[in-house]
């Protein structure tokens, strides 16, 4: 029947297979999973299409000794075996002279048979027994790994891996053939690497493995021919009791679907990587370059370290990408040098490769040098605005983008001088993230700036409202609250003013402004609602009120002071000036302040301001205090009602004259003693003189002063003396002791008998 070449030699798939699985040809496609795949697999010129021959009557090209021995089968051919479904699959020999160091080819084909067929004979020389490279153990072990990887799965269907040994002669048991060639297997299969899930997986769960022999085809072709007869049952009589397709081979293809299959697989295995292994020129190019690479490595190494510890310190290193340039240039140049005299493929790999190497480990300086020009871009920020917003005129915007721009330019030009010319190093990112930072920096310091400026205008409403409403507050007017009203309102409107001329320069939102606004008001109404509550308390409502009162009461409308006569009448001025007294605790006891209105109307969406303005709205004096202080300053101005009182009674009291007159003359004598005497005369005119200079120059009090405390030191000392006299009793003790004594002995004596003349006289 009709061959194909399903695989050319240049790896490529043939699209007629579809219609060699029709009817016109191969006729398998309505046959639904009654078909069977084999294939053979083995060294070229070992006679496999010759055995596909003789097992199912197809008719592959075979070598003709007799002309040359060389490659007959090229790429993989199919074909149906005439008496039985079976597709046969011949695959271009291995380790043919032909393609050389190039094994691709063959470990693909390899693979693709094992993938595909149910039984893979694999035709082996006797005397390849034992071999490695030989009997092709080291491409069965590539490709094993590979379809393990690829195609092999929990539950899928095993392959059957039938070698047939041939030109067997000698006098080896075909058993201690197949266990040294299961033994090899078995070692290859422990040596692969094994993919996830599959890593204690053995043999046995993914092939079966049989072993057969057949004689020399040439030295005993006789029975050769008889044994391929018998060996030949095996494979086209299903009914051989050692029949090898099996179902538990069957791949579960259907007939139909077998040449989107066979393409699909032929495409990812030839798309695999694993399966492309180096010749012996690119093994030994890939040794030595790595050698050198290595030399080169340590080079750039030692050029890189002392950048290293420059950035690793935290400093911005100058012009460190050409200076990384320079070390990876030098680096290269001895490997450029001998690498390039090997394979030419491998050497450009591994070059790259070394450049990659050196600029990751250069990376990480280059991470380094962002980190440290960012933290310097950052510091010379804070302290460029720090300085310039130490100027009066200093807009603060200005300021901010102007340093902004001057640390963006540093940090680019130091990022750029850091990037190695040959590297894809992005700076981006890191710039991004300063920005980022700075901009945080940016609203943070204008906060700071808008903190401080609120709390400028705060202080100075704190400061000046209070002085101001107390020079109102102590005058009581009748116009005080609108004078207060008034000088508040122009005392907020200045500070709002300014603080919204000072805001807009930082360029605050509206919204951001009035709340400020709103928190300056809330101040100002606090600091005036403290203000009011320390002038309404108790102590100093009595004094406001006994000053009003006094000015009334002891001062006439002109002013001058009053000086009590009987004729006066008191009591009518103690009633003007106790009433006058009165209104001023009634005008204290609310605050009339129109400026509440307008705040509480504008601050409808602030609690505090609210809170300020209701508690500004409530009585400054509640009920229970305004009593008291009624209370308190009614006891104090009746003091001073009595003591006008005495005053009047005093100046109408005066001394008898018979008096004066009995006075001159019972002092006369001493009189006429003082004048007679010179020395009484000169000390009475000596104290007099003192007398007068002490109440002249206004000494009597302190002169008072300094007698009383010479007299109390002295008094002292005599305690203290008397102390020492009595043992610590003192005098008051030695007096009570005395008097014990005497009482007590008074106590003891026994009482008198009475006088004779005293009985006598009682009789009488």
């Amino acid at each position: 029947m009709a061959r194909l070449q399903i695989i050319d030699e240049s790896k490529a798939f043939s699209q007629a297979l579809s219609t060699y699985m029709g009817p016109t040809h191969w006729a398998l496609n309505e046959r639904g999973f009654d078909y069977n795949i084999v294939a053979v697999f083995g060294s070229q010129s070992t006679g496999k299409s010759t055995l596909l021959n003789r097992l199912f009557s197809t008719d592959f090209d075979v070598m003709d000794e007799r002309v040359k021995r060389g490659q007959t089968t090229k790429g993989i051919w199919l074909a149906r075996a005439p008496e039985r479904p079976t597709l046969v699959m011949d695959v271009e020999g291995t380790d043919g002279r032909e393609r050389g160091e190039d094994q691709d080819f063959e470990r693909k084909s390899s693979l693709f048979a094992i993938a595909i067929a149910e039984v893979i004979i694999i035709n082996l020389w006797e005397n390849m027994v034992g071999l490695y490279h030989g009997a092709n153990m080291g491409l069965l072990k590539t490709v094993l790994e590979v379809n393990l990887e690829l195609f092999q799965a929990q539950g899928s269907p095993k392959t059957h891996l039938f070698f047939v040994i041939r030109d067997h002669a000698s006098g080896t048991p075909l058993e201690s053939l197949g266990e040294t060639v299961l033994a090899d297997i078995h070692k290859i299969w422990a040596s692969i690497s094994k993919p996830v899930g599959k890593e204690t997986s053995t043999l046995e769960q993914f092939f079966d493995v049989t072993f057969t022999s057949l004689p020399h085809k040439k030295l005993a072709s006789a029975d050769f021919e008889s044994e391929a007869v018998v060996l030949r049952g095996r494979f086209v009589d299903p009914s051989h009791p050692d029949y090898v397709f099996r179902p538990a081979y069957k791949k579960k293809i259907p007939a139909d679907g077998f040449t989107h299959f066979a393409e699909d697989i032929w495409t990812q295995i030839n798309a695999n990587r694993d399966l492309d292994l180096p010749s012996q020129q690119e093994l030994l190019a890939q040794f030595r370059c790595d050698e050198l690479a290595v030399v080169a490595a340590d080079a750039f190494g030692k050029g890189l370290a002392p950048i290293k510890a420059q950035a690793d310190s935290g400093n911005v290193v100058e012009a460190m990408g050409a200076t990384l340039d320079a070390a990876l240039d030098g680096a290269l140049v001895p490997f450029d040098t001998q690498a390039s005299r090997y394979h030419q493929g491998v050497y450009q790999r591994k070059r790259k490769e070394l450049v990659e190497r050196a600029q990751t480990a250069a990376a990480a300086v280059f991470a380094a040098q962002l980190r440290n020009a960012s933290r310097r871009a950052v510091a010379i920020f804070k302290n460029g605005i720090d300085f310039k917003l130490k100027a009066k005129s200093a807009d603060f915007y200005q300021v901010v983008e102007s340093s902004q721009a001057e640390v963006t330019t540093f940090f680019t030009k130091s990022a750029a001088a850091a990037v190695m010319t040959s590297s894809e190093w992005s700076y981006e990112e890191a710039l991004t993230s300063l920005k980022e930072e700075l901009a945080h920096l940016i609203n943070k310091r204008r906060e700071e700036e808008l903190d401080k400026l609120v709390h400028m205008c705060e202080t100075r409403v704190n400061e000046d409202l209070p002085e101001t409403v107390a020079d109102y507050l102590t005058l009581a007017s009748p116009t005080m609250w609108a004078d207060i009203n008034g000088s508040v309102r122009d005392l907020i409107d200045s500070a709002e003013a300014d603080l919204r001329t000072r805001a807009r320069a930082l360029r605050i939102s509206d919204e951001e402004q009035e709340a400020r606004v709103t928190a300056l008001r809330t101040a100002a109404m606090e600091a005036l609602l403290k203000a009011l509550t320390t002038a309404t308390n108790e102590p100093a409502m009595v004094a406001r009120m006994r000053s009003v009162f006094e000015q009334k009461f002891r001062y006439t409308d002109q002013g001058v002071p009053r000086v009590w006569r009987p004729t006066d009448d008191i009591d009518t001025v103690y009633q003007r000036a106790r009433t006058e007294a009165s209104k001023v605790l009634v005008s204290f006891v609310s605050a009339d302040l129109p400026l509440l209105a307008s705040f509480e109307a504008a601050a409808s969406t602030s609690e505090s301001l609210l809170s300020s303005v209701s508690a500004l709205r409530k009585p400054l004096i509640p009920a229970p205090r305004e009593r008291a202080v009624a209370a308190r300053f009614q006891s104090e101005v009746d003091v001073l009602y009595m003591d006008a009182k005495r005053s009047v009674v005093a100046t109408t009291a005066h001394i008898p004259r018979w008096v004066l007159v009995v006075m001159v003359i019972l002092g006369w004598n001493e009189f006429k003693a003082l004048v007679s005497s010179p020395m009484y005369l000169l000390l009475f005119i000596l104290l007099g003189a003192i007398a007068f200079v002490v109440h002249a120059t206004g000494m009597s009090g302190p002169l008072l002063a300094l007698a009383s405390t010479v007299g109390a030191d002295v008094a002292r000392q005599v305690g203290i003396k008397v102390q020492e006299l009595t043992g610590g009793r003192g005098a008051i003790g030695i007096a009570n002791e005395y008097a014990m004594k005497t009482f007590v002995g008074d106590v003891a004596k026994p009482p008198l008998p009475p006088r004779r003349e005293d009985k006598g006289n009682k009789a009488e």
